[in-house]
């Protein structure tokens, strides 16, 4: 089968039910993490107890930790957001310039919030650090 769900609903049908779960994303580059530098992620959860523990689990002086129950927009926000990266490296490799990269981030964007809302998550999400 091509297409078997979204991560979360995969858990939930091997899990056997509903599972106080928490999904961690955000434009991070684990280098950058550990070296400190300031960085922002989101953590989803349909359970908004659940999404502020996590989020103070991985809250630091460098990382900002955002929630939001939007766990759809969260999963389709991450997993586009590393095709929309390769596009730009690949714009960036054409010797392209910033006006090119703009507008592709731009559509990518729009393209990011559409997928989002047509699988049932917030339009909007994917437009900052997903629902902040």
């Amino acid at each position: 089968m091509l297409w078997d769900g979204r991560f979360a609903e995969i858990l939930l049908r091997v899990l056997g039910g509903p599972e106080r779960m928490a999904f961690l994303s955000g434009p991070t580059f684990a280098a950058e993490l550990m070296a400190g530098h300031p960085s922002g992620v989101v953590v989803a959860s349909s359970d908004t107890g659940m999404a502020a523990r996590a989020a103070e689990l991985f809250r630091s002086p460098s990382l900002r930790v955002y929630t939001t129950t939007d766990v759809v927009g969260v999963e389709v926000g991450g997993a586009l957001k590393n095709v929309f990266a390769l596009m730009a490296g690949a714009v960036e490799g054409m010797g392209f310039g910033h006006n090119s990269a703009a507008m592709m981030v731009t559509l990518a964007c729009r393209e990011m919030n559409q997928v989002t809302y047509t699988a049932r998550g917030k339009c909007m999400t994917c437009s900052g650090a997903c629902d902040i």
